[in-house]
């Protein structure tokens, strides 16, 4: 039997399933509910039914790897320091990289083409033209005119509906994605988007309002129904200079979500050692992603990341 995906919400994610899709390893791509690192008891089901498991730009947790690696094969492509260690029934590949896209593109020894770059313009951006890679996608980029600018448009405008939870438009970007339609005027569902962006400029404008400066760090906590905790802490940094702790109660109904982003730390042994632990962490060196049960004494947590902040802050930049 062909395996499955589970996939990423954002177009590096998204653009790792449909090449897995092309190279027809897999048959299905799943989109898990936003924020969510832990697979649902009917998600848990559908995947299980295969013997081959594939996670992209995705790491699940140790729960979610205990339940599956009894029954099926799980192979996990991440560009990320932090990886589940290898063993009989996982295979882990993931490495600090430029994108998931890009990984692929390494370990399948596949040609430079649209959806990695896709993947690799989701992640870096603008600044993509910087990287030493940008040298190999220039034919990609020539034989299809594509303006890099544009193109960071587009995929702002296809990762739009991630804050709103709206799933149905994130599969509606893996059609566009499996077309190759790197033009907004394939986008059917334009308007949402741009209304959508237009809302999460505002509700963003609106929460930083509340953002506190204490001890060397910026703080803000909210209740909020939006999928925020990846863009909030580096607003926060942004607006005031100072590390960023954000918390969230009010995305998920039993669980916290506690994000930081400071620039000059290295959050990488905290994330280790909290996945280690059972807990949902994720993030880079300079940004670290936390989702705790809401009976967990949030303190601890804080404290954790406050004592990163204290080792790496050097300073206010703004």
């Amino acid at each position: 039997m062909v395996g499955i995906a589970v996939s990423d919400w954002d177009i590096d994610g998204l653009a790792s399933g449909s090449i897995l899709k092309d190279l027809g390893l897999i048959e299905e791509i799943i989109i898990p509910p936003i924020g969510e690192y832990w697979l649902s008891d009917l998600i848990m089901d559908v995947v299980s039914e295969y013997d081959e498991i594939y996670f992209l730009d995705y790491i699940p947790s140790k729960r979610t790897l205990d339940a599956l690696s009894w029954k099926s094969r799980i192979y996990i492509f991440d560009h990320s320091f932090y990886c589940p260690a290898n063993s009989k029934s996982i295979k882990s590949y993931c490495r600090e990289s430029p994108s998931t896209t890009f990984l692929l593109m390494e370990y399948f020894n596949l040609d430079p083409d649209i959806k990695i770059l896709l993947g690799l313009v989701n992640d870096l951006g603008s600044f993509f033209s910087r990287y030493r890679e940008f040298e190999i996608f220039i034919p990609v980029i020539e034989e299809n005119n594509i303006d890099l600018d544009e193109l960071v448009d587009l995929i702002k405008l296809l990762n739009s509906p991630l804050y709103f939870s709206d799933i149905l438009l994130l599969y509606e970007n893996l059609l566009i994605i499996e077309q190759n339609t790197i033009s907004k005027n394939y986008i059917k569902s334009l308007d949402k988007r741009i209304k959508y962006i237009e809302m999460l400029e505002n509700v963003i404008s609106s929460l930083l309002e509340s953002v506190k400066v204490c001890d060397k760090y910026s703080y803000l906590e909210y209740k909020g129904d939006l999928y925020l905790i990846r863009k909030l802490p580096v607003a926060v940094y942004r607006k005031t200079g100072y590390p960023s702790i954000v918390i969230d109660s009010g995305f998920f109904t039993d669980y916290f979500q506690i994000a930081s982003y400071c620039p000059t730390c290295d959050f990488r042994d905290l994330i280790i050692n909290l996945r280690d632990e059972g807990f949902v962490a994720g993030g880079s060196e300079s940004f670290v992603g936390i989702v705790i049960d809401k009976s967990e004494d949030i303190e601890t947590f804080l404290d954790k990341i406050k004592y990163e902040l204290s080792k790496g802050f050097h300073g206010s930049s703004g």
